[in-house]
């Protein structure tokens, strides 16, 4: 309530700070520190009184500590001529840009030592991010294997070719050595990524022409080379065209989607991981990779045909919203239909579904199955 106090009608502190929705002792502070000073201080009692006007300089000093300023900087800068005010706007937001940039660095750092384990080896993103890419514009489109060259012999065409076991029988150089499947390059390597070690295997290639036709020689590292010391082989691929691919154009798999909505109520509720198995006719209720190890962690199916699928923490697979229809979970994202199969075992319901992966997608195989058990509510 306003007050008569020499003839000025005056706030008490109480009242001012009600209206500033400020402390008392914040007031009392402000005015020790000539910040915001009371206009009138009862010589008995010590009380302080404001006038009205004190509420909109309360305003500008909640402003600008709003915008980053320091009590002592706000003082200064009430006392300041309007063109040094703007002078320090100026600095002030020079100093904000400084510190924003200092803050996305330390996330970058922060980024980067959550990527390195507790064994200090750097995740495969890391390792991948620390690779420069140099182009070779030449060596972009598609390459087919033809065989291995023999240990110590020259390159002078393929009739002399042993036959190797490799599933790169195809490579496809993608434009600014775009990843396909495990594998991407740089100008005379073509990188190899070992997902089970954490690695990146360099393999060192050249190309060579024989009459009209070009071939690729790749000095390929086999894991004998990581385990023994063994000394890696050479493989030949002959040039099929300079198609500039797409990862997608890449894919040998392709999978219907467009499959009819069939309701499927035995499947309806949510499923945790299991096991990871390699032969759905095998199956025992008994877990053979520590109970579900892998990138994923659960399903959960809904009515109208909506289905999602959870990942692992840390593994870098957000939740996947899919769709299903009565024996196939649908993947538009992958462009995969994955095929499951319910059974009944020892009292408990357990889905077996396909595992499609880049294998699938590249090799056209199914190299593991995924089981769910059905979660207890």
């Amino acid at each position: 309530m306003e007050e008569e106090k020499g003839g000025e009608p005056v706030l008490k502190i109480g009242e001012m700070a009600s209206i500033c929705k400020v402390s008392v002792q914040t007031l009392r502070y402000y005015d020790r520190l000539g910040l915001l000073c009371a206009d009138v201080v009862d010589d008995f009692s010590g009380y302080r009184y404001y006038h009205p006007d004190k509420i909109g300089d309360y305003q500008k000093i909640r402003h600008l500590k709003d915008l980053g300023f320091s009590l002592e900087e706000i003082k200064r800068f009430l006392q300041s001529p309007q063109s040094l005010q703007t002078a320090m706007y100026s600095q002030k937001k020079n100093a904000l840009r400084e510190q924003i940039r200092m803050d996305r660095e330390r996330i970058r750092q922060i980024d980067q030592a959550c990527e390195v384990p507790e064994q200090g080896i750097l995740s495969l993103t890391a390792q991948i991010r620390a690779l420069e890419f140099t182009d070779d514009p030449d060596v972009v489109g598609r390459w087919d294997y033809c065989g291995d060259l023999s240990p110590d012999a020259s390159f002078d065409g393929e009739a002399g070719l042993l036959p190797g076991d490799t599933l790169l029988k195809t490579i496809f150089f993608l434009p600014g050595g775009g990843h396909v499947w495990t594998y991407f390059w740089t100008r005379g390597i073509l990188y190899f990524v070992l997902a089970e070690r954490n690695i990146i295997v360099p393999n060192r290639y050249r190309t060579v022409t024989l009459g009209d036709t070009e071939y690729l020689l790749l000095n390929w590292m086999v894991d004998k080379c990581l385990t023994e010391d063994a000394a890696d082989c050479t493989r030949i691929y002959r040039r099929v065209d300079r198609r500039a691919y797409t990862e997608k154009e890449t894919f040998v798999a392709k999978d219907d989607l467009e499959l009819p909505f069939v309701p499927d109520d035995r499947v309806l509720g949510k499923w945790e991981a299991f096991d990871l198995i390699r032969d759905p006719a095998g199956f025992s209720p008994h877990p053979s990779v520590g109970g579900g190890r892998g990138m994923y962690t659960g399903l959960e199916f809904f009515s109208r045909g909506q289905c999602v699928r959870f990942g692992r923490a840390g593994s870098g697979t957000h939740p996947q919203p899919l769709s299903y229809t009565a024996g196939v979970l649908l993947n538009p994202t992958m462009g995969v239909a994955e095929h499951y199969e319910l059974r009944h075992v020892d009292g408990e319901d357990y889905l077996i579904v396909e595992h499609k992966s880049g294998d699938y997608l590249h090799l056209g195989k199914i190299f593991c199955y995924y089981v769910f058990r059905r979660k207890q509510v």
